[in-house]
């Protein structure tokens, strides 16, 4: 009967009931006729059904990507010490959770990929390394790296600045840090200061943002600047 009212196959109905076809557009207005029911019942309904499907596969997506979840232990517990992530207690049961956390951190759809985003050039005093760890520093910084405006990359006038940039040596790092945040801005680069963490060693890192920003991490030392991390 739906069919003869709406123009439409029976077996393209058939396939609307059991989840094999969408309820388009088009056919929700046909089911409104057909049924006395809002087209709009029909749109969201089609519209829920397909978020459900989004997010069982997301789950079987994350259920995949736990089994490299091990090697970010050591990552996890130093970003949740920071309050830079939400805590899980790290048992088999919050796994899905902790991946979903992690991986929404490093703005990557896959462990895999995060090697790929740790193009930097970084200056270290130890021996022993943490790449994950590194890589979740240099993401700190580029999150905050890309919400600060700057002027574009002027390699010249940085030249030129270096003088002045150096002078800054002479007063405390309160009275220099903004001076020389507020410098490196009008030239293309955001500093940003971040707590120590462990197994990276790092005393900075350095990284394009696009072609006209850079970024400098340095470790802060108790330092607190407008760029720090933890504000």
């Amino acid at each position: 009967d739906v069919a003869t009212r709406t123009g439409v196959s029976k077996k393209h109905i058939s396939n609307i009931i059991n989840g094999k076809a969408l309820i388009t557009p088009e056919m929700a207005l046909k089911l409104e006729k057909a049924t006395g029911t809002k087209a709009s019942f029909w749109n969201n309904l089609s519209r829920n059904y397909q978020s459900s499907l989004a997010l069982l596969t997301e789950n079987n997506h994350l259920a995949e990507e736990v089994a490299n979840l091990q090697d970010f232990k050591e990552t996890y517990k130093e970003l949740v010490g920071k309050q830079i992530v939400t805590s899980y207690k790290w048992v088999d049961k919050n796994y899905l959770e902790i991946t979903r956390e992690l991986l929404n951190f490093f703005s990557t759809h896959s462990f895999k990929y995060i090697p790929r985003i740790q193009s930097a050039a970084y200056r270290r005093y130890e021996q022993t390394v943490n790449h994950n760890t590194m890589a979740a520093v240099i993401r700190l910084g580029e999150r905050k790296a890309q919400s600060v405006i700057t002027e574009p990359f002027n390699k010249s006038a940085l030249k030129e600045a270096l003088p002045e940039i150096r002078s800054y040596s002479l007063l405390t790092p309160h009275e220099y840090m903004p001076l020389l945040e507020e410098k490196l801005r009008s030239l293309g680069i955001v500093l940003v200061c971040i707590p120590g963490f462990k197994h990276t060693g790092i005393q900075g890192v350095a990284k394009w943002i696009d072609k006209n920003k850079a970024m400098v991490i340095l470790k802060a030392d108790g330092q607190s600047t407008s760029t720090s991390i933890s504000e």
